[in-house]
């Protein structure tokens, strides 16, 4: 009866471990993919204010409108119509210096 209870306990722990083990290695990866994603958005935003223009954020605008369905972003305001949210985009527009 108590192997029983014992083998109960150990099958519950096991699983709260394991359960555990896999939120921290998805909470890791999604903080690698953050870190990533706010050293790009540095470099962008340093690339955009070192060429005159300023960081903002607002929706993004192609011919100087807002396009309907993107989300709001930050992004470089370049020659003040266009709101661009994408560092390879920018670069499209401005050449790397």
């Amino acid at each position: 009866m108590k192997i029983k209870y014992l083998l109960y306990i150990l099958v519950a722990f096991s699983l709260v471990v394991f359960g555990c083990a896999q939120k921290t290695s998805t909470e890791l990866m999604e903080n690698m993919k953050m870190e990533k994603d706010v050293n790009e958005d540095l470099e962008f935003k340093q690339m955009c204010q070192s060429a005159g223009y300023k960081w903002m954020f607002m929706k993004p605008t192609q011919d100087g409108k807002s396009i309907k369905d993107a989300q709001e972003c930050w992004g470089c305001m370049f020659e003040g119509i266009e709101h661009i949210c994408d560092k390879e985009k920018f670069n499209q527009f401005v050449p790397p210096r």
